[in-house]
C-alpha cells in the first residue's frame, strides 16, 4: 500500500477554552477524493489550516510528504495547492498580475496549463480582481493553487457563496482537471450533494471528532434505515448494535444502522421482537444529519 501524502495523528487544536480539534488522526492516500464532513464550527478548516501549516497542533503530529509544514514550509508545501474558504484578494490587482506572482513562488507552474483554465472558466485576466463576481474570484484562486499541477490540493468550502449551478460545475471541474494527475483532493464541504457526486472518500467531523472515514461506496453499501411496529423499549432499541439514530414518529420506529440492509433487518425483527414495514437505503444526507443532528 502506498505511503500517505499527508496524515494527522492523534492531533488536537484548541482556541483559548474552545476545543476545535480532538485527538484527529487522518491520513491521506495518493489519487485520493476526500471530501470531509461536518457542521460550522466541526473543525473542518482547523484541520486544513494545520495540513498547510497555517497553525500548529497543541498535540500530536502532521506531515506533509513526510515533512512538518509548520517547520518546514518549504519541504512540505512545495507540492500543495490551497484554496482558503476566507479568500481575499487585492481589489486592484489584474488577475494576470496574480498568476505573475505565483509562477514566481512555483518553479513547476505551467503556463499552458494556467491558460488553458482561465479560457476555460472565462477569466478576465486584465480586470482588477475586485469588478469580478465571487464565482470568478473563486475560479482564480483555483488557477492559484492548481496551475503548479500539486500532488495535494486543499480545498475549503470551495463552493462557498457560489449559486448551485455555478458551485456543481466548479467542483466537478476540479476533480477533472487532477484526475490524469493522481493528485489527492482533500476539500471541505456540507453540501452533501456536491460530496457524493465526485469524492471517492468521506469523513465526518462532529465537535472536533472524528465520528467515521470510510469510502463511500462501502458507506453506502452498510447503512440503512429501517421502520419497525411494536412496542419497542427505547434503550434497547438505541443500544442496538450499528444503531447511530433510534426515533418514534407517527406510531412507528425509524432506525438508522451502520449495517447492510439485511443484517439491519435481521437486528431488527430478532433482538428487538418488531415487525418490520420497510428497510430503505440512506442517503449520506440522511445519515449525516442522523450522526450530527
Amino acid at each position: 500500500m502506498d505511503a500517505p501524502v499527508a496524515r494527522l495523528d492523534h492531533v488536537s487544536r484548541a482556541y483559548g477554552r474552545v476545543e476545535a480539534l480532538r485527538d484527529l488522526t487522518l491520513h491521506l492516500a495518493p489519487g485520493v477524493c476526500y471530501g470531509l464532513l461536518g457542521r460550522n464550527g466541526a473543525g473542518k478548516s482547523t484541520a486544513l489550516k494545520l495540513l498547510v501549516g497555517l497553525l500548529r497542533p497543541d498535540r500530536g503530529s502532521v506531515l506533509v510528504f513526510d515533512h512538518d509544514p509548520f517547520t518546514r514550509p518549504e519541504k512540505a508545501k512545495r507540492s500543495v495547492g490551497y484554496l482558503a474558504e476566507d479568500l481575499v484578494f487585492t481589489r486592484g490587482l489584474p488577475a494576470a498580475d496574480l498568476f505573475r506572482f505565483f509562477a514566481g513562488c512555483h518553479p513547476t507552474w505551467d503556463w499552458g496549463f494556467a491558460d488553458d483554465l482561465v479560457r476555460r472558466f472565462a477569466i478576465p485576466a486584465d480586470r482588477p480582481l475586485g469588478q469580478l463576481s465571487k464565482g470568478q474570484q473563486r475560479q482564480v484562486g483555483l488557477v492559484c493553487a492548481v496551475a503548479h499541477r500539486p500532488r495535494l490540493l486543499i480545498l475549503d468550502e470551495p463552493g462557498g457563496g457560489l449559486d448551485p449551478v455555478v458551485r456543481r460545475d466548479f467542483l466537478e471541474q476540479v476533480v477533472e482537471l487532477l484526475g490524469a494527475e493522481a493528485t489527492t483532493v482533500l476539500f471541505s464541504s456540507h453540501h452533501l450533494q456536491e460530496v457524493e457526486r465526485i469524492a471517492d472518500r468521506v469523513g465526518i467531523l462532529h465537535e472536533g471528532r472524528l465520528l467515521l472515514e470510510e469510502d463511500l461506496d462501502g458507506l453506502r453499501e452498510r447503512s440503512c434505515r429501517v421502520l419497525a411496529e411494536g412496542d419497542l423499549d427505547a434503550a434497547a432499541a438505541r443500544a442496538l448494535e450499528g444503531c447511530v439514530r433510534a426515533e418514534r414518529k407517527e406510531g412507528s420506529w425509524v432506525l438508522t444502522l451502520r449495517c447492510t440492509p439485511e443484517e439491519g433487518k435481521q437486528r431488527v425483527s430478532s433482538r428487538l421482537g418488531a415487525r418490520i414495514r420497510d428497510v430503505q437505503p440512506v442517503t449520506l444526507e440522511d445519515l449525516f444529519v442522523s450522526m450530527v443532528g
